[in-house]
C-alpha cells in the first residue's frame, strides 16, 4: 500500500493534505480506512526522504562505479572491434585496385628498350572483366642516383634507394589513393612538385620544402655507352604520404619501400623517353573471381609480364590482418575483464547496500509493511542507480571512442572521432541492467524473507580457523586484535567487504605484475632480432624486394674473400599459398661461409632447425 501511494504521486498527496475532502477521496481510491491509509502515506514519504538521505552516498558510489568501469569496458570492446576492422575500412577508402602487374620494363636482354608503351597499356585496359585501369610509371633506372643534388643520404644497412614514380591517369590520387601525413599533394599541372613517404624522407634527408635536382637519362642514352648530358629536373617536396601497402610492413619490405611520387604534369613530360617500367593497376568486375584469368590475358598482351612480379590486392590483407589482430584481441580481453569487474564489484556494492538496510526492515515490518513494500523499498533505489550508471557508462564509452582504433592504421584511419558501436553499447547496457537488476532483486528478496520469517535469537557464530590458530600461537593481544579488525567482516551496518577487498587487491597486483612482465618480455624480443632468428648485420637486396637474383658466382667470390664477413647466406623472397593462405616465403640458397647460418628460425621447442630436404619447409605458427 505504501508503494502504491508513492506511485500515485507527490503532487496529489500535497493536495490531499490541504483539503480533507480530497484526502478522503484520495485514500478511498487506494482502498481501506481513511485514517490508517493517510498515516501509511505519511510514513512512506518520511521513509523515502530519510532512507535516501542515509543511502545516497552508496547509490552515488554505485552509479560512478558502473559509469566509469562500465564505460571503460564499452570503450575497450568497441575499440577492439574498430581496431580489428581498421585496415579493411582504410583500404576500402582508398578505392583499391584488384590486381597490380608490371606490364612493361626496360630489359634490353629481352629486347625491351623502353619502360613505357601506351599501346600495351590501352590493350590491357580493354581486356574482359576490366572495369578501370591506371598506370604507375617508374623512373629509377633512368636516374643517376649518386648525382642528385639537394639530398643528404642516410641509407642504413640493407636499405634500397628510393623509387621515383608517377601517374597520369589517377593512380595514387583516385585509385589506390595514398594518405597524406603532412603537407599537400602535388598540383596536377605543376611539373616541379613531388611528394615523398617517410622512408624516402629519412633515407635522403628530405623534408617538406626541400628542393632537389634530378639528372634523367633517356632510354636511348641508357642503352648507349657513349657519354651524354642528362636532363636536369628540379622538383620541390610539397607533401609526405603513406600508401596502403606500406601502412604495416615487415622489416624486409621496409628496406625497399621508400618512394617519391611526381606530379601528373612531370610524369607526362618524362614518360615517353625516361621511363624504366610501367606497373598497371586494374579494378575487375567480380573482384578476385576473374583475377587469374585476367593475369593470363595480360601475359598474352605482354609476354614479359610473366618474368615480373604481380600481386592480387586481397592477398596481402590477411598478412596485415594477422599483425593487427593480436592488438585487437588484447584490447577485447581487457574490455571483457573490465566488464566482469564492474559486474563483480557492483554486485558486492549492491549486497552491502542491502545489508545496511536489514535493521530497517524489522522496523518497517513492525509498522505493518508487506513483503512487496519491503522489497520495493530496497530495490527501487538500486534499480534507479543501475539504470543511471548504465546510461552514463554508454555516454562515457562513446566519449572514449575517439581513442580507437589503435595500431599502425590510426594515423590514416578515414573516419576518426566519435563512433557509436551499437552492438557493444546496446548489448552491454542490457547486460549490466539485467545482471545487476536481477542480482538486486534476488539479494533484496532473500533479506526480505529473512526479515519476515519468525524472528529467532542470534545464533552463536563459530570463530574462524585462522583466528583460533593465531590465538593458540601465543600472539600478543594487540596483534590478534589488529588481525581481527583487518580480516573479520563484522555484522550489520558495521559490516565491511573484507573478502572482496582482499581479493580485488590480490587480483590488481597480479594483473599489474603480469602486464609489466609481458610488456618487458615483448619489448626485449622485438628489440633483439637475433632472439627470433634474424642474426645478420647487413642485407644486400636486389630489385623488387629481393625477388631477383644477384650474380651468384661474383657475389660468392667477393664475400668469401672479405675477412670482415664472419658468415653469409643467400636468400630469395617471394610469395606462395599455404593451405589457401597467401604468405611470404624465404628461400635459403644453402651457400654460406663457415658453419653459421644467418637465417636460423626457432621452433616451438626452442631448438634450431633448417630444412634438410627439398620438401621440408618450416612455417610460422600462424600457418600451422
Amino acid at each position: 500500500m505504501v508503494l502504491r501511494a508513492i506511485l500515485v504521486g507527490w503532487p496529489h498527496w500535497r493536495l490531499a493534505r490541504s483539503t480533507p475532502d480530497c484526502t478522503q477521496r484520495y485514500v478511498a481510491a487506494l482502498g481501506g480506512n481513511v485514517e490508517m491509509n493517510a498515516r501509511v502515506v505519511g510514513v512512506a514519504w518520511y521513509r523515502l526522504r530519510a532512507g535516501f538521505a542515509r543511502k545516497w552516498s552508496g547509490y552515488l558510489s554505485l552509479v560512478l562505479l558502473i559509469a566509469l568501469v562500465g564505460g571503460l569496458a564499452f570503450a575497450s570492446l568497441a575499440g577492439a572491434r574498430r581496431t580489428e576492422s581498421s585496415f579493411t575500412t582504410y583500404l576500402a577508402s582508398t578505392n583499391p585496385s584488384t590486381i597490380a602487374v608490371f606490364s612493361r620494363y626496360h630489359i634490353p636482354s629481352l629486347g625491351l628498350n623502353t619502360g613505357y608503351d601506351a599501346h600495351v597499356a590501352q590493350e590491357i585496359a580493354h581486356l574482359p572483366f576490366v572495369k578501370r585501369s591506371a598506370t604507375a610509371i617508374v623512373f629509377d633506372g633512368n636516374i643517376d642516383l649518386p648525382s642528385i643534388k639537394g639530398i643528404h643520404p642516410n641509407i642504413k644497412a640493407g636499405e634500397e634507394p628510393p623509387g621515383f614514380l608517377g601517374s597520369t591517369n589517377g593512380e595514387f590520387s583516385s585509385m589506390d589513393k595514398v594518405s597524406l601525413l603532412a603537407g599537400r599533394s602535388p598540383s596536377p599541372s605543376n611539373a616541379d612538385e613531388a611528394m615523398m613517404n617517410a622512408g624516402a624522407a629519412q633515407e635522403e634527408g628530405l623534408h617538406i620544402g626541400s628542393v632537389i635536382h634530378i639528372p634523367f637519362y633517356s632510354d636511348v642514352e641508357v642503352n648507349s655507352s657513349a657519354p651524354s648530358n642528362p636532363k636536369i629536373v628540379t622538383v620541390k617536396m610539397v607533401g609526405e604520404f603513406v600508401a596502403s601497402r606500406d601502412v604495416l610492413e615487415s622489416d624486409i619490405n621496409a628496406l625497399g619501400s621508400s618512394a617519391l611520387i611526381f606530379s601528373p604534369a612531370l610524369t607526362d613530360e618524362l614518360a615517353a623517353q625516361f621511363s624504366t617500367g610501367t606497373e598497371t593497376f586494374l579494378q575487375l568486375s567480380g573482384g578476385d573471381t576473374h583475377a587469374k584469368l585476367v593475369l593470363s590475358e595480360i601475359d598474352k598482351v605482354d609476354p614479359v609480364a610473366t618474368h615480373l612480379p604481380s600481386q592480387i590486392t586481397s592477398q596481402f590483407v590477411p598478412i596485415t590482418q594477422q599483425a593487427i589482430t593480436p592488438e585487437a584481441v588484447a584490447l577485447g580481453v581487457f574490455g571483457a575483464v573490465a566488464g566482469l569487474t564492474v559486474l563483480l564489484i557492483a554486485g558486492l556494492a549492491i549486497g552491502r547496500i542491502i545489508r545496511i538496510g536489514v535493521d530497517d526492515m524489522q522496523t518497517l515490518r513492525a509498522l505493518g509493511a508487506s513483503r512487496g513494500t519491503l522489497l520495493a523499498d530496497e530495490v527501487l533505489g538500486l534499480l534507479a542507480a543501475v539504470v543511471l550508471g548504465s546510461l552514463l557508462a554508454v555516454a562515457f564509452g562513446v566519449a572514449l571512442s575517439p581513442l580507437a582504433p589503435l595500431g599502425p592504421v590510426r594515423p590514416v584511419y578515414p573516419t576518426p572521432g566519435i563512433a557509436f558501436d551499437w552492438t557493444v553499447l546496446v548489448v552491454g547496457f542490457l547486460a549490466i541492467l539485467v545482471v545487476l537488476g536481477s542480482l538486486a532483486v534476488v539479494l533484496a528478496g532473500r533479506e526480505v524473507r529473512r526479515a519476515t520469517t519468525q524472528r529467532r535469537s542470534p545464533q552463536w557464530k563459530r570463530e574462524p580457523a585462522w583466528a583460533r590458530t593465531a590465538a593458540a600461537s601465543g600472539m600478543a593481544i594487540s596483534v590478534l586484535t589488529g588481525l581481527r579488525f583487518a580480516l573479520e567482516p563484522g555484522r550489520g551496518r558495521s559490516a565491511s567487504p573484507v573478502r572482496s577487498a582482499t581479493t580485488g587487491a590480490v587480483l590488481a597486483v597480479t594483473v599489474l605484475a603480469a602486464t609489466v612482465t609481458f610488456g618487458a618480455s615483448l619489448d626485449s624480443l622485438v628489440s633483439h632480432p637475433s632472439l627470433f632468428g634474424w642474426n645478420w648485420d647487413y642485407a644486400m637486396m636486389a630489385s623488387f624486394g629481393g625477388q631477383e637474383n644477384l650474380p651468384a658466382h661474383q657475389v660468392a667470390t667477393l664475400l668469401d674473400a672479405d675477412h670482415d664477413i664472419a658468415a653469409w647466406s643467400g636468400a630469395n623472397f617471394s610469395d606462395a599459398e599455404l593451405d589457401g593462405v597467401r604468405t611470404g616465403v624465404l628461400g635459403d640458397h644453402g651457400r654460406r661461409r663457415r658453419t653459421s647460418n644467418p637465417y636460423r628460425p626457432r621452433t616451438r621447442g626452442g631448438e634450431r632447425h633448417c630444412p634438410r630436404s627439398h620438401d621440408d619447409v618450416p612455417t610460422a605458427p600462424a600457418h600451422r
